[in-house]
């Protein structure tokens, strides 16, 4: 596509959200649409307490730290390169690889317990009929969460499926010990939102998803 293609796909994505704006409910979980992947980081990250980093390009950040702020998460919200559209599906990068790599680096990913990827919502996303994770639905289900985590019922240990998966992501990625606790204990969160007393493998699996590590950690 020539630039005046892309400059005008960008409008008309643009002009888009803003007509959706104009109908946008009061909540402003419902108000963004199509990110349920994200809320859904988001929820795991406030019923643990675990440091986020929301990171992305800067349309996908676009209302995304507002959620994080209505259940009380302490986020860092950061854009993926210096111009803001590095993995934007729609408006180019201008930076370089080198430039990337800097900024990622300043930013050290590795960090934090739960990285949350932020892009924009497709066409499909935004307009599909489906409401959506509400701001009530986020806030009962994390003090859901808190509420199983105090009884003490959780277990740490791992069954031998979650073990071995645990094991493979261990030896894939070299991880730091400092790593590997961050992860079981995301995992024990994502087991809290179920009430689940064990870390299953399903559980652990998504811990796994939300990791930095291996994504960024060797920029």
């Amino acid at each position: 596509m020539t630039p005046q293609q892309l400059d005008l796909t960008a409008r008309i994505h643009t002009l888009r959200l803003e007509l959706l704006d104009t109908f946008r409910p009061a909540d402003p979980w419902l108000a963004l649409r199509g990110r349920e992947a994200v809320k859904r980081a988001l929820i795991v990250a406030a019923a643990g307490n675990h440091s986020a980093l929301l990171f992305g390009c800067r349309r996908g950040l676009d209302g995304v730290p507002a959620l994080a702020e209505t259940v009380g998460l302490t986020f860092r919200a950061a854009e993926l390169c210096k111009c803001g559209n590095y993995a934007d599906p729609v408006l180019p990068c201008n930076c370089k690889v080198w430039q990337i790599q800097r900024h990622v680096a300043k930013v050290r990913p590795a960090d934090y317990e739960i990285l949350v990827d932020c892009y924009p919502p497709t066409e499909r996303e935004l307009t599909g009929g489906r409401p959506g994770t509400t701001l009530e639905d986020a806030r009962q289900r994390i003090q859901r969460a808190q509420d199983f985590k105090a009884t003490g019922q959780g277990l740490t240990d791992l069954d031998e499926c979650s073990m071995a998966l645990l094991h493979q992501y261990v030896s894939e990625l070299a991880l730091s010990q400092s790593e590997l606790e961050a992860t079981r204990r995301v995992a024990r969160t994502v087991a809290d939102l179920e009430s689940r007393p064990e870390i299953a493998p399903h559980c652990l699996s998504e811990a796994i998803q939300y990791s930095p590590a291996g994504r960024w950690r060797r920029l």
